[in-house]
């Protein structure tokens, strides 16, 4: 059973907004990927996530994050996320991937205003193997790191027909 996680979000016109409370890991991240695609369809140009109040996360969850930047960029949208308030083990994550090459860093946020709760769910295989490409993708020195979780997330894709 994963620690409990509630992701708050709220969307206000072009600016979507994430709160993280807990840990966020593949075992309940799959709604907060929904939810930057459904921001991005409704025009969403700047995300923040605000880690005040996150205890971790794990690779899948970063990965999310690195897909999201990695889509603005190539939309003409270079630091177009935003990590609010984020610090000691959560930051030594971001920079030891490579990450705040892509986003912004932020020590404090806005109002967030964020009530609305997402589900806490499991990531599929595949959002699982997307996550890990766009940590690859952000800063190709991670594929040693991740290289394994890819291959096997592939094979487990192509064996189970999904």
């Amino acid at each position: 059973m994963s620690e409990e996680v509630k992701y708050f979000v709220r969307i206000d016109i072009s600016k979507a907004y994430l709160e993280i409370v807990g840990r966020a890991n593949y075992l309940n991240c799959k709604a907060v990927g929904e939810f930057f695609d459904m921001a991005l369809r409704r025009g969403c140009g700047a995300f923040y996530i605000n880690f005040a109040r996150c205890k971790g996360m794990d690779s899948t969850f970063m990965g999310m994050i690195a897909g999201l930047a990695l889509r603005l960029l190539k939309s003409g949208k270079p630091g177009a996320v935003s990590l609010c308030s984020i610090d000691g083990r959560n930051l030594e994550l971001v920079e030891n991937l490579g990450l705040e090459s892509i986003v912004k860093l932020e020590n404090s946020c806005d109002v967030f205003n964020a009530r609305e709760v997402l589900n806490s769910q499991t990531a599929t295989k595949p959002e699982i193997l997307s996550a890990h490409k766009s940590l690859i993708e952000a800063n190709p020195a991670n594929a040693r790191e991740f290289e394994d979780i890819v291959k096997f997330m592939q094979r487990e894709i192509e064996r189970s027909g999904q």
